[in-house]
């Protein structure tokens, strides 16, 4: 199967098809939003040879492949939120919050293949901080 094609259309929203083979995860394909998405002027490559170990810290990645996990064996949609890392040379690191949706594409004896739709909910979880915050006051 052409992973490029579910995640290719003009219609479609940043994502990624990723791989899941124990605890191995990696990206096998993205398309042309998924980077843009994540508001930092971070190269595709660098990226992709950091993910997940560089963007996750622990707790993350253990809430993350849990989804996975569980999308995989019930073969529903799931949605996560995680915070991850994103650097590059010009702008150093920042700290992004990725509302996730991820979707069984296929699953076999060695991998599961999921679909991951993201949007950076970063400025959403700061502005609900900043009024618990007020209220708090």
């Amino acid at each position: 199967m052409k992973y490029e094609e579910i995640i290719g259309s003009r219609f479609s929203e940043p994502a990624a098809i990723l791989s899941l083979k124990g605890d191995e995860l990696r990206i096998l394909s993205m398309n042309a939003k998924y980077i843009p998405e994540l508001w930092m002027n971070v190269a595709r490559e660098d990226y992709e040879r950091a993910y997940p170990h560089r963007c996750f810290d622990e707790e993350n990645l253990k809430t993350f492949l849990h989804a996975a996990r569980l999308c995989a064996k019930t073969g529903q949609e799931q949605i996560v939120e995680t915070w991850r890392e994103v650097f590059s040379d010009c702008c150093g690191f920042d700290r992004i919050c990725l509302k996730s949706k991820l979707v069984l594409v296929e699953e076999t004896p060695e991998e599961i293949v999921l679909y991951e739709a993201i949007r950076n909910i970063t400025k959403e979880k700061h502005i609900r901080e900043n009024l618990e915050d007020v209220e708090y006051r």
